[in-house]
């Protein structure tokens, strides 16, 4: 039994001399300042302040990391952009026009103003999209049956805005966009 009480002081000197452990080629590379680096994606988090007529950027931040989209049936709003029709980039959105009290969708408030921050990929920057982009947020009145199959296709948002299951709120001007990003 005396044995088993040993293990945890030998376990302990041996974590603490492990770095004597290693060669020294291997400790100077773990030092050393010539470390791989791989071109890492970005995103940008853009704060837009609306209001119950038009929108305004405000700011934005850079962030690292790939940003991917997840189509899912919206509850308040989402942002939809079209390239050549073809479905470009969605997001799902706050009402930045009405607060509600945390669990309770049943008492809202309407106010003037307010802001939202939405998070768009790096692929918007590109100067090339500017005549191609189209970018609108939609107001979800109802409840849409099979919405992820319905928002690739830009006919099928238009007949869904034409049912009045969704209303368009604004239009995002992509060239002011592209050129915000890239300032």
């Amino acid at each position: 039994m005396k044995h088993f009480t040993l293990f945890p002081l030998i376990f302990l000197l041996l974590v603490l001399n492990c770095k004597n452990y290693t060669s020294k080629k291997t400790q100077n590379n773990l030092n050393s300042s010539q470390s791989i680096s791989k071109t890492q994606d970005y995103y940008f988090t853009v704060n837009f302040e609306f209001t119950k007529e038009d929108y305004q950027l405000i700011s934005k931040s850079k962030n690292e990391g790939n940003l991917l989209f997840d189509v899912q049936t919206p509850t308040d709003m989402f942002l939809v952009a079209y390239k050549n029709e073809e479905l470009f980039f969605y997001s799902e959105l706050n009402d930045p026009l009405t607060i509600r009290p945390v669990g309770e969708r049943e008492i809202e408030k309407t106010i003037e103003s307010g802001s939202e921050n939405i998070n768009l990929p790096q692929k918007f920057t590109q100067k090339s999209n500017i005549k191609q982009l189209e970018i609108y947020i939609y107001k979800v009145n109802g409840y849409i049956e099979d919405f992820d199959t319905e928002v690739y296709s830009k006919e099928k948002i238009k007949q869904l805005e034409k049912e009045e299951l969704i209303e368009k709120r604004y239009t995002i001007d992509a060239k002011q966009l592209v050129n915000f990003l890239n300032q």
